[in-house]
């Protein structure tokens, strides 16, 4: 009986290898679906990604076990949370010096700011409309 569990790679030379092909990935992604690329609270654009240094040289091997496992959870999922908590556990570890951060695109992050807007005056108008039924009773039959 075979399992199809992959090894999370903790070495130096097999955690690079992972962060430039997660780094690959993330670009792409970022292309596909115009998400915004800041480092250090600048958008910039989604080459600029590449810059992003990765020093190993200070981590014990608890901490390359770390960086390994959210190496791997980003591959397992590929989700815009994991891109963002790679980059802040890197950021906590001093693995990378740059503040990484991905989020959705501008016109999407709009649509969501309107959503949230929105959502908030139904829910006024709903205990405004409850208010009138109270106040008005069976006045009018």
């Amino acid at each position: 009986m075979t399992t199809n569990t992959k090894m999370i790679n903790s070495t130096v030379t097999g955690i690079t290898a992972n962060y430039l092909n997660a780094l690959i990935s993330i670009e792409n992604k970022i292309n596909t679906n115009n998400y915004v690329l800041k480092i250090n609270g600048k958008e910039v654009a989604s080459s600029e990604i590449h810059n992003v240094q990765l020093d190993l040289s200070k981590l014990t091997m608890s901490g390359r076990k770390k960086v390994g496992k959210r190496l791997y959870n980003y591959e397992k999922k590929g989700s815009l949370k994991t891109i963002n908590f790679l980059f802040h556990v890197l950021n906590k570890m001093s693995v990378i010096q740059d503040k990484v951060s991905v989020s959705v695109s501008n016109k999407e992050g709009e649509i969501q700011a309107a959503r949230k807007l929105y959502v908030k005056l139904r829910t006024e108008a709903e205990a405004a409309r409850i208010t009138y039924k109270t106040v008005k009773g069976d006045f009018y039959k």
